[in-house]
């Protein structure tokens, strides 16, 4: 299943059977790259994010990151299904959103990632939900040279990834390379940058449908949130500091239709209320450099530049700002679906 770096044949971990290659792990993760977790230097190859500075900001401050979210359960469980129980690599895997609910459904999930940090949070929601051991291996690797024999997979999940990299164009050959024919590649969600026809559809695939009194009062929400965003980069612009961006308006979408022939959107019934406070998810978030383009900004003056106007909104909108409450509904999942 995997590639042995040492004589270049399939082998299976620990060791390689053909050459008695051992394959480095360090806490339970196997170490299958020396790539660092983040690269903005194109100099040095294609440029990709990986969220080892992001950790738990990734997540909204009041989630209990160990939790597998109903909305990730229902999403996991279509996903074994449709590798048929078979072996998943969810390559860009993060803190396990969907690894450990596949894995809970059956599957047994190549859990990959160029983070160790992001790789320890899945090991602990794993642990935290009893995920049968062997079921999740925990890999640190880059996707742009996924470290596995050709045709080895049931089906990949890459979700939220593409994006990321500077190259997706080359990471999409890699997931087409270690699928076995009839296996799938699964999509979440287009690249952020790409725009919806649908000014419902939310960046995640998921119509937010919200009734008219709610839109209303979502509507200082979002206006804050975007006038806060803005503010933080004109400071930053201004020091001459510039968001990191990769693959964002890559369309991944029709980008995996042309390399594979094909497309199936696959929609998965769920209906749940949602509702965050501007502390609880943006400011926590962007607080703690949670988001891919804040990477590049040095610490000193993102603390700055958040500070600033954390005081400049206290001072326009109010020292209670930051608890103005988000309120909606998500109904329906989706996934995009390629065969090979």
């Amino acid at each position: 299943m995997f590639m042995c770096p040492a004589c270049g044949l399939g082998a299976t971990l620990p060791r390689c059977e053909h050459c008695g290659h051992i394959f480095p792990s360090v806490d339970g993760i196997y170490e299958l790259t020396g790539d660092p977790p983040i690269n903005l230097d194109e100099a040095r190859g294609a440029r990709y994010i990986g969220y080892e500075r992001v950790g738990a900001y990734y997540y909204d401050r009041g989630w209990a990151s160990t939790a597998c979210q109903p909305a990730d359960l229902a999403m996991g469980g279509r996903i074994a299904e449709l590798v048929g129980g078979g072996v998943l690599l969810d390559v860009g895997c993060g803190g396990g959103n969907y690894a450990v609910p596949t894995a809970l459904h059956g599957c047994t999930v190549i859990a990959g990632d160029v983070s160790r940090v992001m790789l320890s949070l899945l090991q602990s929601k794993a642990e935290a939900n009893r995920v049968p051991e062997g079921r999740i291996i925990p890999c640190r690797m880059n996707a742009l040279a996924i470290p596995l024999a050709e045709a080895s997979v049931d089906g990949v999940l890459a979700s939220a990834l593409l994006h990321l990299i500077s190259d997706p164009a080359h990471v999409i050959t890699e997931i087409r390379r270690v699928l076995r024919p009839g296996g799938r590649l699964m999509l979440t969600t287009n690249s952020p940058g790409v725009r919806f026809a649908d000014p419902r559809q939310s960046v995640g695939g998921r119509p937010q449908e919200t009734d008219r009194r709610e839109e209303n009062a979502n509507a200082r929400y979002l206006e804050l949130e975007g006038d806060f965003d803005r503010r933080y980069w004109e400071i930053l612009n201004e020091a001459g500091v510039h968001a990191s961006y990769a693959g964002w308006k890559f369309d991944q979408f029709a980008a995996c239709q042309a390399a594979f022939g094909n497309m199936t959107r696959v929609d998965i019934p769920f209906s749940a209320s949602v509702s965050w406070t501007l502390a609880d998810y943006f400011l926590h978030r962007m607080g703690g450099k949670g988001y891919s383009r804040q990477q590049s900004v040095p610490d000193d003056l993102h603390e700055k530049a958040f500070a600033r106007v954390m005081a400049e909104f206290g001072e326009t909108h109010g020292p209670d700002f930051a608890s103005l409450r988000f309120v909606g509904r998500a109904d329906g999942l989706q996934l995009h679906v390629f065969e090979r």
